[in-house]
């Protein structure tokens, strides 16, 4: 009788340790669902990572490389005209222009 008790245990244990862990993979899923619904990409997105292994890592550097919202909105308020400059943003210095040689066969040097 005490081998199947300690069976029960066991199988009792298993099911709940099971449970518990995908448990832990919904609410991983659910947090990276909302992540990428507030940058603005597929929520679905976060179904990579039930890939073994490699999916949180696939994840992250998705998140880490990807473009933002924000970074589209400061670009564009960047090329808008008559805007206040935004705050901690400063312009690329300008390089330094050099005369033409008005002898030289070459047009003038533009920077970009």
């Amino acid at each position: 009788m005490s081998s199947s008790g300690s069976a029960a245990g066991a199988l009792i244990f298993t099911a709940l340790y099971c449970l518990f862990i995908i448990a832990i993979i919904a609410f991983q899923i659910f947090l990276f669902w909302r992540i990428f619904a507030k940058t603005g990409q597929s929520g679905a997105m976060s179904l990579i990572g039930l890939i073994p292994g490699v999916g949180l890592l696939v994840l992250l550097c998705i998140l880490a490389f990807a473009k933002w919202p924000i970074e589209y909105e400061l670009d564009q308020r960047r090329t808008m005209p008559g805007m206040p400059p935004v705050p901690g943003y400063a312009p690329p210095p300008v390089p330094p222009t050099y005369p033409q040689d008005p002898s030289s066969p070459y047009p003038p040097y533009a920077p970009q």
